[in-house]
């Protein structure tokens, strides 16, 4: 064989080797829609993991300003599944009201009706010094985001009545 061949059979390998990982790495790489409503599982940075429910839970049933224990109404939230999600965040919303956090050093910081966390106990409080509309509800709202806010992944809701003494908690989910 002459010199030219072996160079052209050199650049044809080295061509076929490259269109070979090309394709692999383009098949590799597609998958299709999912649907988080759907009862399949899901897919997370590339690991599967199984739907799980969104829970808020409340160490409190009942909750009235004029109770000096806490800051306001005590909320966490709890995801199940039967794998770990990584990479979420906790996003909280309420219709009335605000959310607070309460450290161990004893400072309360409001966080506002609207905000994120990586799912530490908050505290929501009603608006200082506005009057209480008697038998109106309005909901708590958490949804567990991807950490990128594009994909939620679950969403819980609870019901706030606000009655005479106080704010009374409606939780269906639980």
């Amino acid at each position: 064989m002459t010199r030219f061949s072996k160079r052209v059979w050199g650049v044809l390998g080295l061509f076929f080797l490259f269109l070979s990982i090309l394709i692999l790495l383009s098949t590799g790489c597609s998958s299709k829609h999912q649907n988080i409503n759907e009862k399949e599982n899901l897919k997370t940075n590339d690991a599967e993991i199984t739907k799980g429910a969104l829970f808020i839970d409340s160490d409190l049933d009942f909750y009235s300003p004029t109770m000096s224990s806490v800051p306001g109404l005590p909320l966490e939230g709890r995801f199940e599944s039967d794998n770990i999600i990584q990479d979420v965040r906790y996003h909280w919303i309420a219709e009335y009201g605000s959310f607070l956090s309460w450290g161990d050093d004893g400072i309360i910081e409001e966080l506002g009706n609207d905000f994120f966390n990586s799912g530490e106990k908050v505290y929501w409080s009603p608006a200082p010094f506005e009057q209480y509309n008697v038998n109106k509800e309005f909901k708590i709202i958490l949804k567990l985001e991807k950490d990128t806010g594009i994909n939620v992944l679950a969403e819980a809701v609870i019901l706030i009545k606000i009655t005479e003494e106080g704010f009374s908690v409606n939780n269906p989910d639980n």
